[in-house]
């Protein structure tokens, strides 16, 4: 969730390049660092206070929500159990801005020589709430998270150039003003064969890069579902998914590649769950009817 939230945050900046830095699973290190607008000098410090956003300016931006953050809540929640280090330039500034905190309490801030963007480092986190720590999963699970994470939001993102560095070990090195296909066949294989999907149907507006019937898997760790750009889970999207292949592929199998839905954000509401991967939609039968048939059609033709 701390690597979600920091890399949407630097989505949101409009950065055109961002890297990844994970050390022991992200128990010891979370290092994000881009190239976008970064923050003022004066409200470096303001981005820590709970509930403070720039993303939205009113109630009613609510309503028709296109930054991935409007909460204002994931900066001061992980600086609240980790020892946190950000780094700030903007375009019109002559110096960067250092700020450090630990366990949710002020350090230091000062001027620092620094590069444009920003780069914040996550270290130890769950340092000071013991208990919660010793719930984090095996290194290994939170590796596969962490994998799967990474990937979506380059997927979903596939303009922008991202590397991703987990325990020294490259997990992914692509590059900026990729297409979809090219994104999604970078990042879930090279030799697989992906069939586009593009299309108005109804309420949707569908592009996904899919797997061709004999590209499957045992399970849907493959599988890429995006309403406006958002990462989310949805059984419902999901049938709808493996309903277009109909027969065309035996079951207990499931088709791999990324399907990025466009809606009216008034047919969205994002802000069911904390982790914002669950969504409702006010029309879901005529998006699920969609989403099935543009896939049946692209796979027939």
């Amino acid at each position: 969730s701390g690597v979600k939230e920091l890399v949407e945050n630097a989505v949101d900046s409009g950065a055109t390049k961002i890297d990844i830095v994970i050390e022991k699973s992200g128990a010891k290190l979370i290092k994000i660092v881009d190239n976008g607008c970064g923050i003022d000098e004066d409200q470096i410090e303001i981005a820590f206070s709970r509930h403070a956003t720039s993303k939205i300016t009113n109630f009613k931006d609510l309503d028709t929500l296109t930054s991935f953050g409007f909460r204002g809540e994931a900066l001061p929640s992980i600086a609240s159990v980790s020892r946190l280090r950000m780094v700030s330039r903007t375009r019109d500034s002559d110096s960067g801005t250092e700020i450090i905190y630990e366990g949710g309490v002020l350090q230091s801030k000062k001027p620092i020589a620094a590069s444009f963007g920003t780069t914040i480092e996550v270290a130890d986190i769950f340092f000071n709430t013991p208990a919660r720590r010793k719930f984090l999963k095996s290194e290994t699970t939170e590796s596969r998270y962490l994998s799967r994470t990474a990937t979506a939001l380059a997927i979903s993102n596939f303009q922008i150039g991202f590397n991703a560095d987990l325990d020294g070990r490259r997990m992914l090195s692509l590059v900026s003003g990729q297409t979809l296909t090219e994104r999604v066949t970078s990042a879930l294989g090279e030799k697989s064969k992906f069939v586009s999907v593009s299309g108005q149907l109804g309420p949707v507006r569908l592009e996904g890069s899919i797997g061709s019937p004999e590209n499957i898997r045992n399970n849907r760790n493959g599988q890429f579902l995006f309403i406006n750009g958002r990462f989310i889970a949805s059984a419902s999207l999901s049938h709808a998914w493996m309903s277009g292949y109909g027969e065309l592929i035996p079951r207990g199998m499931y088709p791999v590649g990324a399907l990025l839905l466009s809606i009216d954000p008034t047919d969205v509401d994002v802000n069911v769950h904390p982790s914002k991967t669950e969504v409702r939609l006010s029309r879901e039968r005529e998006v699920y009817d969609a989403v099935r048939k543009l896939i049946s059609e692209s796979l027939r033709q």
